[in-house]
């Protein structure tokens, strides 16, 4: 495999251009067929013709003209291009529009209308295929006004608008237009001050000079000025003045002299070791505020026509006092000054003025220099009343006054003059240098001196519209923002990264909100108040910040009406969705107030509601508050944004909600996001606390003989976390909860044994009933006494001990556990069984907890500390032996039997082993509140019929009958054809074929309540599970179809209570080996618990022993990875695991497993400077957002049963492929690979439609599996955390016969020349040989530790030729090269007649290395 040596590193992929999201692209050296946006033509009433690119035609003209060349009351235009399709199907295209428009699209003319007054004009359904679909619009203006939009729908989209991601043109037929570069530059350089120019507004103002004295540097003021290095407009916006040091020590000294006083200000003192903390504070305030949009620091940054100044030397530029003053209140300072002010603490500005005051150190000047040494080297030649005589002069000759503006005695008027077609370019400030001196000169490059040039040739001489596009420009708000085709701060980011790795974990704070559609996003009033700054925080965990600008008079209104115009859809829409005028307020908010929780699209996961503040997630995953949503969202944007958030911003981490929650509001999805923002909007509104998923619970009414209930995940009870409990639920209805992590049993409570709830993305059980434990002491409870000497259990890992397994008894459980205690310079173990029997006598009931304890030498004791000292109300003795009676007198402990064992005063317990060293002790807990009980009435509902998917051709697709209860993560089968699966929300299921039809139809749970399993190997014996922190063996001792053994057989990775920290599997081997995965570590947390996270582990048979009782070593194979959710082993030995897009992963991916390897993810705790391992890049990079996330996966290969009967590639011509599940798209793709030397590469399909022609999509592919018969089951989910649906699952059987499957992509090979693409049938071999059939082209994306990446050096691939074979099940597409590293996509247009199918017609090829020529 090919290796990347060092970050950041280049994922060597590429895409073709038909799947990719060109609206990522900014600013890159592309070789495209096409170009972003359409070739606009507008002409005059004079008959002047202007041609320019715009993104789209998103136009509101009012009275005006749409260019400044033009003249004129009157114009028409014409756009000219092309609209990028990406799927077939039927799409409509809508017009709103102010005057006569004609539309045609593929040559078919679909609108030709006039219209007074601004109105929808809507095509009828056009067939498209994908690709490049020739577009034209005419357009006439016919009144005092005219306005123009376009819009469109598609298969798998509503009504949107036609943006720059859509619409492309020829770039050979595009016009070498710079007219508004040009205008920039004249505005940028503020020409106006000196000058009369058409078409702009108003001069910038260069800082005011009247306070230089205390902001400025003396010796700062002549080196400056004294600079002839203008260069580029983004490095130095003042023009060189052609002073020697001479003249620039006189200007300093006449601006020094009359300068006022400075403003008191500044930072208080502080002792070094605050300094530098604060200027560490400092240093990040300006790395994360969003400082860099408009500055750079020491090269990190921007540097743009109407940025702010370098911060990399500025200590030398401005007095330590400047700061403070400056930051707090810049216009006392400088009356003209341009920057915005950011809302800063105290200590926040007094951090980051520390640090700037500092800067001049990291320069390497160390000593001060001030006005007066500049007056001292004044006076050498002459006083210093005649270089300020002189100073004046020049300052008046150089006309300073005109950017710097007037004050003091200076009354002159400053011209230049008026710039026009007949001005001498290429004298005065253009000058080159070879004319007068003392002469401003911009040393532009000439590209740049001909597009300022260029604009004053072409402006027309009368008034015109200055576009607020420029005013947008001067305040630099794409520069922060993303918006369509400007990428704003975050591609910056990745190098702050680089050389500050301890932000890395922060980026996602330091991104701006994208202001893609935010016209339409905003209300009016919510637009002015963002960009004004008045309205309040809505992401208050955002580092990055908005500062307050100062606007003037109608500037902001101007700059609210732009976005509207520009991003609006206006309303009413031909499609938009009912609104309903009223609503049943008590149904309404009763079906509102789940949907917005985890009980039903999970908006709470994420967001605040109602001062409910969202558990902590990944900083990417936050989203703003939502309540009182309509004081500033827009009810038809909401509509637009939740069912498909990823076509407004790409790569958003939110996911679409398109699937109705079931059980509310007859689940209708209109009816329920109806009911979520009404809910939203209810003044007062607050979400309750969402319902139980499922309770655990004893009845208590059927004798003392039932099994115990047994909970191992994640439990809160009143509110403290357990990160490894043991929850024993006793048939009595009498609960115990032993905390692993410490040793201990913490709680005993009476009820029901918990709920289970998701809390954000998060699984859990909890528990809010009294304890009768309360004040539980710290530590193990176990403690190992030789003499005077107690020693406590040695941590392993995290925790102080593991369940190696448990059993279920008549009326309670026993499980078995080990304790590792210091021995010299060695270590020892006791073996401890502990068992837990429910018992009811007269007026008690509780339980008795037998103990065993093993591993006891001669003169040793056990000291168990089993109840905190303060809650012990009195130690009584009763019939010979003491009882600890708890405060209420109502529960106690007490020793049961005959032990050699005694209670002391303080709750602590010390008992001694028999002659062989075991300790027998049996402790009573028993309670005297009466006994409850919960008789439950089993309902079992009926279950669903079998359904039939119209979402793959060819396949026959069928959901099984069975309860949507189950979230399906792992598929196992026994050689009975038993079919075991593993479910998210805790258990393994078995389910069976009890009517003979073929599919399975009864379910029957089989395990204990474990943590989140996610994968499952059956045996005939018993069925393995891994979940979160340990690979599980279980027993049906009794043959009654439910374990009744559990045994750990292999654990010691790290996990918390977070999301990502499953454990996920199991691929297995002939030897017997088994392959699990571990996601990443982004938190904060330990060593221990961040251990082997990211890891692919392989876990080996061994033989057990006592103090080891694990059958597997655990053995680390890889790293590196970010979010594994499928793994998977061909019959070659080939490994894979899957990886999903983020942070550092720029595409999902499936990677080949080589031992030893790193791939691309860090985590957190790793993220250091000096950590840079090499890295190996994917086997094949799935683009995102075709598939959002590629979860399990599984090979298409012949089961060993159909093997033994002869039979051969099962699955045809896709034989040896992978399946890989797209939860969020609800779809399946399908990967081939390719061995080229010694690197796996290949290729990714869609398997299953983008949206079926009718009937239900799959729900939401996690798992699949091949059954022993070769059938393909796929198990979905909607979890309420992601995905917006309330925690439900299917399973569906796919059957694949390959004399079903229709013409399409088999297979895409790179074969020496080309691509070679094999057809599952014979196509047309005429339609074939058409170079028009094909669209190709390549590109890569960059990993950063920004979530996601943007394509980058795209390019068309234009076939040199097309070779087809004689059978047409075979061609080669010849290129003119190989580019290593890159995706190429294929799409290819139907190559079959009309009426037949063409599926898969697309291909996504990863080239790692090019094959021999």
């Amino acid at each position: 495999m090919d290796q990347i040596k060092h970050r950041p590193r280049l994922i060597l992929t590429a895409a073709l251009l038909l799947g990719c999201l060109p609206g990522q692209l900014q600013g890159q050296d592309d070789d495209l067929e096409y170009d972003y946006g359409l070739l606009a033509t507008y002409r005059d009433s004079n008959g002047k013709e202007v041609s320019r690119i715009e993104e789209t035609p998103a136009l509101n003209w009012r009275g005006r003209l749409p260019d400044a060349r033009l003249s004129g009351n009157s114009f028409s235009a014409r756009w000219e291009g092309y609209v990028l399709v990406r799927s077939a199907g039927d799409y409509r295209f809508f017009l709103h529009a102010q005057g006569s428009v004609r539309l045609a699209v593929n040559g078919e003319v679909l609108v030709d209308q006039t219209s007074a007054e601004p109105a929808w004009v809507t095509s009828d359904p056009l067939e498209l295929d994908f690709g490049w679909q020739p577009l034209q619009i005419q357009f006439q203006k016919e009144g005092d006004s005219a306005r123009l939009g376009l819009f469109w729908s598609g298969p798998t989209f509503q009504l949107e608008p036609l943006t720059r991601q859509h619409l492309f043109h020829d770039p050979g037929n595009a016009p070498h237009d710079r007219f508004e570069h040009g205008r920039q530059l004249l505005h940028g350089l503020r020409c106006q001050a000196c000058h009369q120019v058409p078409g702009l507004p108003t001069a910038l103002a260069a800082p005011s000079l009247l306070k230089v004295n205390g902001t400025l540097q003396a010796d700062w003021i002549v080196r400056w000025l004294s600079n002839e290095s203008a260069g580029h407009p983004g490095d130095r916006r003042m023009p060189a003045m052609g002073l020697d040091e001479k003249q620039a020590i006189d200007v300093a000294a006449y601006l020094l002299s009359r300068s006022e006083k400075p403003v008191p200000g500044g930072i208080p003192p502080l002792a070094e070791k605050d300094r530098l903390a604060a200027r560490l504070a400092g240093k990040q305030q300006l790395l994360t505020t969003g400082c860099l949009a408009c500055h750079q620091v020491d090269g990190l940054g921007s540097n743009g026509l109407f940025a702010g100044p370098d911060l990399s030397d500025v200590g030398a530029k401005r007095p330590g006092s400047f700061f403070g003053s400056w930051l707090k209140s810049p216009e006392k300072l400088n009356a003209q000054h341009r920057m915005p002010r950011f809302e800063l603490s105290d200590k926040e500005r007094q951090a980051l003025s520390v640090y700037l005051a500092g800067r001049r150190h990291e320069r390497g000047l160390n000593e001060e220099v001030n006005e007066l040494e500049v007056r001292d080297r004044v006076e050498q030649a002459a006083t210093v009343e005649t270089r300020v005589t002189a100073g004046k002069k020049l300052y008046e000759r150089l006309r300073c006054d005109a950017c710097h503006g007037k004050g003091g005695e200076d009354k002159f008027l400053m011209s230049g003059g008026q710039l026009s077609a007949s001005s001498r370019w290429n004298k005065g400030c253009l000058d080159k240098g070879d004319g007068e001196s003392l002469l401003p000169r911009y040393r532009l490059e000439e590209a740049d001196r001909q597009a300022l040039e260029g604009f004053v040739r072409q402006v027309h001489p009368g008034p015109s519209h200055v576009p607020v596009s420029l005013r947008v420009a001067e305040r630099g708000c794409l520069a922060c923002h993303a918006r369509q085709g400007a990428s704003g701060l975050g591609p910056l980011l990745p190098a702050v990264a680089e050389k500050h790795g301890e932000l890395s974990s922060l980026l996602s704070a330091m991104v701006p909100p994208s202001l893609n559609s935010v016209g339409d996003k905003l209300t009016d009033k919510a637009l002015r108040g963002a960009i004004a700054r008045s309205d309040p925080v809505h992401r208050p965990w955002l580092k990055v910040r908005m500062p307050a600008f100062r606007f003037a008079g109608g500037e902001l209104d101007q700059l609210v009406q732009y976005l509207v115009d520009e991003d609006r859809i206006p309303v009413p829409t031909p499609t938009l969705p009912r609104l309903p005028d009223t609503h049943d307020d008590k149904l309404v908010t009763a079906a509102g107030s789940r949907l917005v929780t985890t009980d039903g699209f999970g908006c709470t996961s994420c967001h605040e509601v109602g001062g409910v503040k969202p558990p902590k997630a990944p900083l990417n995953a936050m989203g703003p508050d939502l309540t009182n949503l309509a004081e500033r969202i827009r009810r038809p944007w909401y509509e637009r944004w939740v069912r498909n958030p990823v076509r407004i911003v790409p790569r958003m981490e939110m996911p679409s909600v398109q699937l109705a929650v079931k059980g509310v509001l007859e689940d209708n999805l209109a009816d329920q996001l109806d009911a979520a923002w009404y809910v939203l909007n209810k003044p007062g509104f607050r979400p309750p606390e969402p319902g139980a998923l499922r309770i655990a619970r004893q009845a208590g009414d059927g004798g003392l003989k039932q099994s115990a209930i047994v909970l191992s995940d994640v439990f809160f009870f009143n509110g403290v976390r357990y990160i490894k409990p043991l929850v024993v639920g006793l048939p009595n209805r009498h609960n115990v909860l032993f905390d692993l992590e410490a040793n201990r049993l913490t709680d005993w409570w009476q009820g029901d044994a918990a709920r289970q709830r998701t809390r954000g993305k998060s699984w859990l059980w909890e528990m809010t009933t009294p304890s009768w434990l309360q004040g539980k002491p710290a530590g193990s409870e176990v403690l190992l006494v030789h003499g005077d000497t107690r020693l406590e259990p040695v941590q392993r890992g995290q925790f102080a001990s593991e369940v190696d397994g448990w059993e279920k008894i008549p009326g309670g459980l026993s499980f078995s556990q080990r304790l590792k205690f210091p021995a010299g310079d060695g270590e020892r173990w006791l073996h401890i069984e502990q068992r837990f029997e429910a018992f009811q006598a007269n007026d008690d009931s509780g339980f008795r907890r037998h103990w065993k304890i093993r591993g006891l030498q001669p003169g040793e004791t056990v000291r168990l500390a089993i109840f905190d000292p303060d809650q012990v109300q009195a130690r009584v003795v009763e019939r010979g032996q003491a009882v600890l009676l708890t405060p209420d007198g109502l529960t106690r402990i007490s020793i049961g039997g005959e032990f050699p064992a005694r209670i002391q005063t303080a709750g602590i317990i010390d008992a001694g082993p028999d002659g062989d060293g075991l300790l027998q002790l049996t402790l009573v807990y028993s309670s005297r509140y009466p006994p409850d009980q919960f008789p439950v009435k089993l309902v079992k509902p009926d279950p669903p019929p079998p359904l039939a998917l119209n979402v793959a051709p060819g396949i026959r697709v069928t959901r099984l009958p069975l309860a949507d209860e189950l979230m399906p993560t792992g598929l196992s089968w026994r050689s009975d054809g038993t079919l075991f699966v593993s479910s998210l929300k805790g258990r393994v299921w078995a389910a069976r074929d009890t009517d003979g039809d073929g599919l399975e139809d009864q379910l029957t749970p089989f395990s204990d309540e474990l943590a989140a399993p996610f994968g499952v190997v059956a045996h005939d014996d018993h069925v393995d599970v891994i979940n979160k922190y340990a690979l599980l063996r279980l027993y049906d001792l009794d043959g009654d179809g439910r374990a009744e053994r559990t045994e750990t057989v292999a654990s010691g990775w790290g996990h918390t209570v977070d999301y990502h920290d499953w454990a996920v599997g199991i691929a297995t081997d002939a030897r017997g080996n088994y392959y699990i995965a571990t996601p990443c570590q982004q938190d904060d947390r330990s060593l221990a618990a961040a251990h082997l996270r990211g890891h692919v582990i392989q876990l080996s048979p061994r033989e057990p022993t006592a103090d080891d009782p694990a059958r597997y070593s655990v053995k680390s194979l890889t790293a590196g990875h970010r979010f594994p959710v499928g793994i998977a082993r061909n019959q070659q030995g080939d490994l894979f695991v899957t990886d999903n897009q983020g942070n550092y992963n720029p595409f999902n991916e499936l990677n080949h497993v080589v031992a030893g390897r790193r791939y691309g993810f860090i985590n957190k705790l790793e993220r250091k400077p000096d950590f840079k391992p090499p890295l190996t890049a994917p086997a094949i990079d799935l683009p995102h957002p075709w598939t959002r996330s590629v979860n399990g996966i599984c090979f298409l290969e012949t089961p060993a049963a159909l093997r033994a009967e002869g039979k051969k590639d099962h699955f045809g011509p896709w034989e040896g492929h992978l399946v890989g599940c797209e939860y969020d798209t609800r779809r399946l793709i399908r990967m081939s690979l390719q061995r080229v030397g010694e690197t796996i590469q290949g290729a990714a399909y869609p398997l299953t439609l983008d949206k079926p022609a009718e009937g239900e999509a799959l729900l939401g592919p996690l798992a699949c599996a091949i059954s022993p018969s070769g059938d393909l089951y796929i198990g979905s989910i909607r979890d309420s955390g992601w995905g917006g649906a309330n925690n439900i699952g299917t399973l569906v059987q796919m059957q694949i016969d390959p004399g079903q499957l229709p013409a399409g992509i088999a297979e895409v090979r790179a074969v020496a020349g080309g691509l070679e693409v094999q057809f599952t049938r014979a196509v047309d071999r005429q339609k074939a040989v058409d170079p028009g059939n094909y669209a190709i082209s390549s590109y890569t994306r960059v990993s950063t530790p920004v979530y996601g990446g943007d394509d980058q050096q795209r390019r068309s691939e234009k076939p040199l030729a097309i070779e087809v074979s004689a059978d047409g099940r075979r061609l080669l597409i010849k290129l003119a090269e190989w580019r290593e590293g890159f995706v190429y996509e294929l799409k290819i247009k139907k190559l079959v007649g009309v009426d037949e199918v063409f599926f898969p017609a697309e291909a996504y090829y990863t080239l790692r290395k090019a094959p021999a020529q």
